[in-house]
């Protein structure tokens, strides 16, 4: 609710419904910049994420024989994935 109201208080309603900017970038402090690259460093976290948590989630999948399909690329389920 405080994010609400706060955002209530710098914007205008035609500029909170404005979808082409983000109403972040434009009262950020000290320059519009650091939300844009907040906004890309998140995103390039949660890519990572990604390609560090799915061999340990195909190896889960294998280990507990969920989709038997997949048994091809079964190792040694004690073994950390590597690939």
């Amino acid at each position: 609710l405080f994010n609400i109201a706060a955002f209530g208080a710098v914007a205008t309603r035609a500029k909170l419904k404005n979808l082409k900017s983000i109403v972040c970038a434009d009262v950020a402090w000290p320059h519009p910049v650091v939300v844009q690259i907040a906004v890309l460093l998140s995103t390039l976290g949660a890519g990572l994420q990604s390609l560090t948590g799915a061999p340990r989630l195909l190896q889960a999948i294998l280990a507990d024989e969920i989709l038997p399909i997949l048994s091809i690329f079964a190792e040694d389920p004690k073994l950390e994935p590597r690939k």
